[in-house]
Formats: structure tokens, sequence, C-alpha cells
């Protein structure tokens, strides 16, 4: 059985759940967290949202720290492959052609955030 990612949510109203992170690392700073701070989980356990196990990032930052240099381990492999299984059986993939010029867009844009952020330049 594959362990699937649930990060703990607690509603705050009537309508509205938050993560229960965000709230803990808001409650350890006294302040609230604005959207473009990420509560990331040092030992990356969704679930241990003990203070000492929370940081905060921007979310470059964040991308940066999980993209440079680490492969996808099986279990994420197999995540992306159960969803986009999923995705065709809903038909909601779409076309070859789109999904090439999406590619290729998505290719040019990772590859100048790469170059801006400074990763891969120390493998140059």
């Amino acid at each position: 059985m594959m362990y699937r990612k649930r990060y703990r949510k607690v509603r705050v109203s009537r309508d509205t759940t938050r993560q229960n992170s965000r709230l803990i690392m808001e409650a350890f700073l006294g302040r609230s967290l604005s959207r473009q701070e990420v509560v990331h989980h040092e030992n990356e356990d969704c679930r241990d949202d003990r203070p000492e196990n929370l940081s905060i990032l921007s979310h470059p930052e964040h991308t940066r720290l999980h993209l440079c240099g680490r492969p996808l381990s099986e279990e994420h492999r197999q995540r992306i492959g159960i969803g986009v299984r999923r995705a065709r059986m809903r038909k909601v993939l779409p076309s070859f052609d789109q999904a090439l010029s999406a590619l290729t867009y998505l290719v040019c844009v990772f590859a100048a955030y790469w170059m801006l952020s400074g990763c891969g330049l120390e493998r140059m």
C-alpha cells in the first residue's frame, strides 16, 4: 500500500479550513503568514507539525529546495503515474498538440528559472 500525503486541516469557520502547520507557525511566530510564505516540513513528513520541524520559505526557495539536484523517488514516480492514469480515465488530458505546446512552454520557463535561481551554475 502506498502512503498518501495528507496535510492536516483545521476548520476555522463554517466554510473555511486551514492547514494545521500554517496555524502552528502563526502561533509560534506571533503573526499571520502571508500568501508568499510556505511552511516547509524539514523531515518531509507532512503529518509532523512540531514547530522544530517547520520552517518558513518563499515559494521560489521551497521549489529550489525540492527540485535542485534531487531525483524523484520511486514513490513519487508512482504517485505521478496514478494521477496521469486518473486524468486519462476522466478524459481531462489535452490533445497531443496542446500537451506538446504546454510542455515546451514549461521547459522554457523552468530553464529560465533554473538559470536565474543559480541552480546548476555550480555544475558548469
